[in-house]
């Protein structure tokens, strides 16, 4: 509102939008206040006609989530603020796509448009939804807090996770090794046996897929039984599919 240039931008930007738009604009220009309590109005009156029984029926779930992310935030059952381990796993827990990463501590949310947030410096909105899924949406406006706008059932595995499992299946030799626990459980010893590997080799490929939840292990006596976790690999293409869709 106090800078010609921009809001000569503006004019030029809506000069080719329809006459509906352009008028908008214009009244944005004129009396932005005016605009603005005009559209909550709307906004308002719209949730009290069409949404009132959705909310009903949503606002339990969403509080329970909510109830839940607050936990995470705070430390000792709520009694003081959250270390930065406990604050990250938080903050990573609300899309299967986010990454914690150190040097410095931080969250990545594998998103297109980047952007850095420094919770140190400004206050962080986090907002629970149930209609955006399975999509967490990252809103950062200058000036505004910024939002993160995180679905209440996001899927377990995200693009992220679906890539590093499919990645991992790209080594003939963890292959083979998934080929021979995906018919029955096999200690490490077995399996070195079997494929011509050395115990120690035979355990780092076991402790890859295991990481990336590919792998489940049992416990025989002394023995630990390793075997190829089936659904979570037939899920790998579905998983694909759903995580670009974040």
């Amino acid at each position: 509102m106090h800078s010609a240039g921009q809001r000569a931008a503006l004019g030029h930007a809506v000069a080719a939008l329809s006459a509906e738009r352009r008028a908008l604009a214009a009244e944005l220009l004129r009396d932005p206040e005016r605009c603005r309590d005009g559209l909550l109005a709307f906004l308002d009156r719209c949730r009290a006609e069409f949404f009132t029984q959705a909310w009903a029926d949503t606002e339990p779930e969403l509080l329970r989530s909510a109830h839940t992310v607050r936990g995470r935030l705070t430390a000792g059952g709520g009694r003081g603020p959250a270390g930065t381990d406990e604050l990250s796993a938080a903050l990573a827990s609300l899309s299967p796509d986010a990454s914690r990463l150190t040097g410095p501590p931080r969250v990545v949310f594998d998103k297109l448009h980047h952007s850095v947030i420094p919770p140190a410096r400004t206050p962080v909105l986090l907002v629970p939804s149930r209609h955006n899924s399975p999509h967490l949406v990252v809103k950062n406006e200058p000036g505004l807090p910024p939002v993160l706008h995180y679905p209440v059932d996001a899927p377990e595995v995200g693009v992220t996770l679906a890539r590093s499992r499919m990645l991992a299946l790209t080594d003939p030799r963890r292959v083979r090794l998934c080929r021979l626990i995906a018919r029955e459980s096999m200690t490490t010893l077995d399996l070195a046996a079997r494929l011509s590997m050395t115990a120690p080799q035979v355990s780092r490929h076991l402790r890859a897929l295991r990481d990336l939840g590919l792998v489940r292990t049992e416990r025989s006596g002394r023995f630990v039984l390793y075997r190829l976790d089936l659904a979570a690999v037939e899920r790998l293409g579905q998983d694909v599919v759903t995580g670009l869709q974040h």
